[in-house]
């Protein structure tokens, strides 16, 4: 199972770009600390948690995107397995 970090940056619509990747499984904008605090990411980044590469993972922006009219401006999805953060 992969934690992939995805940060991207958008022209236009954030909301609904984000409300549908939040949908899908495996998908947060969120994470908890080792005291289970709630951290809430950064406006376009989210965490994904399952078994999709970070390639399909980044096809999964790019198409939520294209359904929505988005302009994707830039953006990266990279395997995550330590990190530290606040």
């Amino acid at each position: 199972m992969a934690t992939i970090l995805l940060s991207y940056d958008l022209a236009n619509k954030h909301s609904e770009v984000k409300n549908e990747m939040l949908s899908k499984p495996g998908y947060t904008d969120k994470w908890f600390d080792t005291t289970n605090k709630n951290h809430q990411l950064p406006n376009t980044t989210l965490f994904y948690t399952g078994l999709q590469t970070e390639l399909q993972v980044w096809e999964d922006l790019k198409s939520v995107c294209i359904k929505h009219g988005a302009t994707l401006e830039r953006g990266i999805a990279a395997v995550c397995s330590t990190w530290c953060g606040f």
